[in-house]
């Protein structure tokens, strides 16, 4: 090879890591010889820095100067030492010495800081480094594995076929062979093919290896009865070089290389990947034979004019824990780039990060997937992972699904640095079989940080970290074995509440993530995302005698509001809402009242809100005369989707007005707040509107020039407009009066200059005549102070659906409040103000794949008549076909891990005969109870069909329909 070519290959070197990359294992059996000829018997835990050798006890074990294995002692520095206490006699504890006196102590190992300083010997200088980004198509398509064979001078011949070899590296013969070559076509989505070549070409079915003119002495440490071994770090590096490079120059001069073998698929000048596989097995304590990848970066060999670099090496005789498909498909994977996920010290002062979860922390055998955040950053094997900010429900496929779709999601975490991850592990998949269970894994995933080996938790962090029960922290292990959520063991939610909860690097609880309604339909998972923030800014506004309007700050799936007079003992009334505003209704003349706001993570379920004392916050009002607010809702039982109206799509600048009657809107009232039903899933802003309330008594926009004359009009609010997927409840800066008998007109002026979307879609519904019309300009922004400035615009037969809230100023009305115990899942309609003793009706529109239940009180009539005598509460329940919230369970359906039978009117509970057992209706009365002596299993008759809450001890209510069938 001429020179010129080794210095362009130089100039080209591509990606490797900085430092060589090792294989963890921990407690592995191992057999060793002590200089006497006795066999004795023990267990190492480590990687290739470091690696500690300990009995059953955790007792570490060490070489003597003379090459003995005995127990070892920590010395007053910190050091390693050994003990006269051969292995192979009684252990410290069978001798029955006094451990603590003599210093046995169980799990002896360096510190963190000497294996750190271990592993940066390891590390590749900076001049042999390469800049170059890594390419958008790496890690695709055909990869060569090129095998060389080498043994000792004090080594005889492989016994081993190079068949049993090859069906490690290449059986693809069945779907689910395990080899190498078969698990990164499962683990890439059928986008990389490892191709394995030997070297020399294998004669007939038997090995052929390159011999070292050294002993396997030489490659081993230094001792009294080794004298021939390396002593120090940099003799170890050179030996193995010099034993590689001699492997190759060996294959050059007596056996190359058939030329035609691809050995640079991506044709980047080096060989793909080399793998180097030694005769024998491990030998002692900090030696070189250990299986890894690394780069033979100071030497530069070719074959077949392709530089060897990446290699990893392998023990042939190390037993299938150390030599097989999955212990090569973790150093494959280093050489595709991905970094160890386990924490770099073998004594467990800090937590496991990932454990079984990744073949980069825990091999496996067959080998198991890696996390999708390591398929789409190391493999690019993912074109992207979603990130998520709108809360909703969502839906994904197995990580190891053949044909790749939404795998996993990104949602992200109150530091930006960091995000969760969400992805569906299943374990009746290839590959996926040792996985401890079927279900959500939740990870946290830092930027900041490749891999999670410098991990110190003070300013290196991990860059992954599985969340698991009883685990508050990046130090405590917990229990990693039950990570995955699953509604199989009553698991269903992660939120601030639960455990484990979501905690960003250094332990910080996070407020702003949780996922709930976790349900396993066929061969996905389905969970609803909230993204939560803890109420704060609370306000008190537009108080009465019977009255008070609340506001904070916070974007919680719900909010208990809890208030009573100040200072009293009285109970807490409280109210649930979905929004972070509340109309509080139920007050007393001339009383100072004191309010608390939590952030809920089940609405359903009161106990469910985060314990922290952070979350609440009080304030105090006093309540003035006013009368009782209510809501006029007008469309919102529709869900038809327009973007014209009240904002221009494509243009800067709009003005809107919208008629509602005196038939809808039903009396007088002082309105304070107004209600936009917005559709699109992406959030709306406008940064400058004005909006008018008017009385009028123009009846329609037939005519072309009919916009209600500015001088009728009231300005009740200037400002920003922010809306989100859902109702949006605006506050007016100036309450506006409705006279109860014109019509009532809206008007918004868009002064912001910025265009809207056609995604900008409001709920809608149809009129008869024109209700609603719209003037836009895309350069000249009216002024509809202004008649000049005012074309005719455009008419339309729909109108936006709206809410009026504020106070009626006629007592003889009753409000009927008809309302959706799961928007998801159904509307409803009939909610109002109406006269005393009139009769109304109400509707449940269950959407798609749901079906109407029954109301609140167990009627099941659709549509509704009701008589009001009185202010009156409706919700209507309904049942999703898609598993969602499914309040339905079939036979074997858990509740807190206790056996659940529903049939004909009666619910039956197996395996709960400990605990007490409440069964309420849904006024949260008691219909049935039992207490912890009870026959096993317990049944409650039930008075009649409908839904009921059924509670096994301190478990979270679990919600039954009973059919009475």
């Amino acid at each position: 090879m001429k020179q010129s070519y080794k210095l362009l290959f130089f100039a080209i070197l591509l990606f490797c890591t900085n430092s060589a990359s090792a294989l963890f294992v921990r407690n592995m059996p191992v057999n060793m010889i002590q200089p006497n000829g006795d066999t004795v018997h023990f267990f190492v835990t480590g990687d290739e820095f470091y690696h500690r050798y300990h009995d059953s006890l955790d007792y570490t074990i060490v070489q003597d100067r003379a090459g003995y294995w005995v127990y070892a002692l920590a010395a007053k520095d910190g050091s390693i030492m050994p003990s006269s206490l051969r292995v192979g006699h009684l252990t410290p504890a069978q001798e029955g010495l006094n451990m603590q006196a003599l210093g046995f102590v169980p799990g002896i190992s360096i510190s963190q800081e000497e294996y750190q300083r271990r592993r940066h010997e390891w590390d590749i200088p900076e001049k042999y480094q390469s800049s170059l980004p890594k390419t958008s198509g790496r890690n695709h398509g055909d990869f060569c594995n090129l095998v060389i064979f080498i043994r000792f001078a004090d080594d005889s011949n492989y016994t081993r076929s190079i068949e049993s070899i090859d069906k490690m590296f290449s059986d693809s013969s069945r779907h689910n062979s395990n080899s190498v070559y078969n698990y990164f076509k499962h683990a890439s989505y059928n986008k990389l093919f490892i191709r394995t070549y030997y070297a020399p070409t294998p004669d007939s079915n038997t090995i052929r290896s390159y011999q070292s003119p050294h002993p396997r002495a030489y490659y081993m440490p230094y001792t009294e009865n080794n004298t021939i071994g390396y002593s120090n770090s940099e003799q170890r590096h050179n030996r193995e070089f010099e034993l590689l490079v001699g492997a190759v120059n060996w294959i050059n001069d007596s056996a190359p290389v058939p030329s035609h073998y691809n050995l640079d698929c991506d044709n980047d000048g080096q060989i793909d990947n080399v793998n180097f596989v030694v005769r024998g097995t491990y030998t002692g304590w900090n030696d070189l034979l250990w299986p890894h990848k690394w780069n033979l970066y100071q030497d530069e060999v070719f074959i077949n004019e392709k530089r060897v670099n990446t290699f990893n090496f392998a023990l042939e005789g190390a037993g299938e824990d150390y030599f097989g498909p999955s212990t090569f498909s973790h150093e494959m994977f280093h050489s595709l780039s991905a970094p160890d996920l386990y924490h770099y010290n073998s004594n467990d002062n800090t937590g496991t990060p990932v454990g079984v979860w990744d073949l980069m922390a825990s091999n496996s055998k067959p080998p198991q997937h890696s996390l999708a955040w390591l398929k789409y950053k190391y493999g690019n094997w993912l074109d992207s992972i979603p990130t998520i900010t709108q809360p909703g429900v969502y839906t994904l496929t197995s990580n190891a699904d053949s044909i790749p779709g939404t795998m996993a999601l990104k949602f992200p975490s109150a530091d930006p640095d960091q995000y969760y991850v969400v992805e569906y592990r299943d374990n009746t998949e290839t590959f996926e079989t040792t996985l401890p269970g079927r279900g959500i894994v939740i990870y946290r995933v830092d930027t900041r940080f490749d891999g999670n080996a410098g991990f110190n938790g003070v300013d290196n962090f991990n860059e992954v970290w599985v969340f698991r029960p009883n685990s508050t922290s990046d130090w405590e292990s917990g229990h990693l074995a039950e990570a995955y959520f699953t509604p199989a063991r009553n698991r269903t939610e992660f939120s601030p509440s639960t455990n484990p909860y979501p905690y960003l690097s250094d332990g910080t609880r996070d407020m702003t993530f949780a996922i709930s309604n976790i349900s396993t339909p066929r061969n996905t998972v389905m969970f609803r995302y909230t993204n939560h923030t803890v109420p704060a800014d609370l306000t008190v506004t537009r108080v009465t005698s019977l009255s008070a309007t609340l506001d904070w700050k916070g974007a919680g799936k719900a909010y208990r509001v809890y208030y009573r007079p100040k200072d009293s003992d009285m109970v807490y009334n409280t109210v649930t809402t979905k929004i972070p505003h509340l109309t509080i209704t139920d007050l007393h003349p001339n009383e100072i009242y004191e309010w608390t706001v939590r952030a809920l993570y089940d609405p359903i379920d009161s106990t469910h809100f985060a314990d922290s004392s952070n979350l609440a916050a009080e304030c105090t009002f006093h309540t003035e005369l006013c009368n009782n607010p209510h809501t006029d809702t007008i469309g919102w039982y529709t869900i038809n989707e327009n973007s014209t109206i009240p904002f221009a799509y494509n243009t800067n600048y709009s003005y809107f007005q919208q008629l509602f009657t005196s038939d809808e809107l039903r009396g007088e009232k002082t309105i304070s707040t107004i209600s936009f039903h917005y559709a699109y899933t992406s959030a709306l802003d406008k940064s400058n509107c004005v909006i008018y309330l008017g009385n009028t008594s123009q009846n329609d926009f037939f005519d072309t020039m009919n916009f209600v004359p500015f001088d009728q009009l009231q300005q009740v609010y200037a400002g920003p407009i922010h809306l989100v997927q859902g109702w949006n409840e605006l506050v007016l800066d100036n309450p506006f009066y409705y006279n109860g008998t014109d019509n009532l007109v809206i008007a918004i002026d868009d002064n912001s200059g910025e265009p809207s979307h056609i995604g900008d879609k409001f709920y809608t519904h149809s009129t008869s005549s024109y209700m609603a019309r719209i003037y836009s300009n895309n350069s000249a922004n009216p002024d509809p102070a202004i008649d000049s400035t005012m074309k005719r615009g455009t008419a339309f037969l729909y109108r936006l659906n709206m809410k009026f809230t504020g106070c009626p100023n006629n007592n003889n009305k009753y409000y009927a409040c008809i309302i959706s115990d799961n928007e998801q899942f159904g509307l409803t309609s009939g909610e109002g103000l109406y006269d005393a003793g009139e009769t109304i009706t109400t509707y449940a529109y269950p959407n798609r794949n749901c079906t109407f239940v029954q109301w609140h009180d167990g009627n099941t009539e659709n549509p509704r008549q009701l008589v009001l005598t009185s202010d009156t509460l409706l919700i209507a329940f309904f049942h999703s076909h898609l598993g969602i919230d499914n309040p339905h369970p079939e036979l074997g359906e858990s509740a807190g891990g206790y056996i659940v039978m529903t049939k004909q009117l009666s619910i039956s509970v197996r395996g709960a005969e400990k605990q007490p057992v409440w069964v309420y209706d849904l006024m949260g009365r008691t219909v049935g109870m039992a207490d912890g002596h009870h026959a096993d299993p317990v049944t409650f008759q039930l008075p009649s069909k409908g839904i009921y809450l059924l509670r096994v001890g301190d478990n979270k209510p679990v919600k039954l329909f009973v059919s009475g069938e």
